[in-house]
């Protein structure tokens, strides 16, 4: 491989590199979701669809609490 090749190569990294950088960066400043929630999922809004995990989880919040960096105070 030449050092012409090299560098190019070198070059194509760098620019997919900043070009991920900036697409990351408009992502974490944007103020509207990427993700649309579909509206036909609110018929579940009153259901519990799991009941035994959802008791499960909460024995376990009764028992050991929310990890610390979660409880604001």
């Amino acid at each position: 491989m030449s050092s012409a090749q090299i560098m190019k190569d070198f070059y194509l990294e760098e620019k997919i590199k900043n070009r991920n950088m900036d697409i990351m960066d408009k992502l974490k400043k944007r103020k509207i979701p990427i993700v649309r929630i579909d509206k036909s999922l609110n018929k579940f809004d009153d259901k519990v669809l799991f009941p035994k995990k959802l008791e499960k989880a909460n024995v376990i919040l009764e028992e050991k609490g929310l990890p610390k960096k979660w409880v604001t105070k």
